[in-house]
């Protein structure tokens, strides 16, 4: 088991204080055992959507509990017109001017 530098994430703080394995999360969640794993070891950012979804599973915990928001990553489609610097995506997804 590799050591945590910080300590245990929040993700996993709660999970384990929920009495959940990392499967039983994913299930919950609608992801894979391997995104919680991923997700616990701060190898991955989830996607906004993802995120509510492990907190409501985790019995409607704000986001906020368990990633720093600077470790969502945002969809195009989450974000609001001119989070991309002025620009958006047109109907095919190409950038477009705001």
């Amino acid at each position: 088991m590799r050591s945590e530098p910080h300590g245990p994430s929040p993700l996993r703080q709660c999970r384990i204080l929920a009495g959940l394995r990392q499967a039983d999360l994913a299930e919950l969640a609608g992801c894979s055992r391997d995104t919680i794993s991923r997700l616990e070891g701060g190898r991955n950012r989830p996607q906004l959507e993802t995120a509510r979804r492990i907190a409501a599973a985790l019995g409607g915990l704000p986001v906020e509990a368990l990633f720093q928001l600077a470790d969502l990553a945002h969809n195009d489609q989450e974000r609001p017109p001119g989070a991309l610097g002025g620009k958006v995506a047109d109907d095919r997804g190409q950038p477009a001017e705001v």
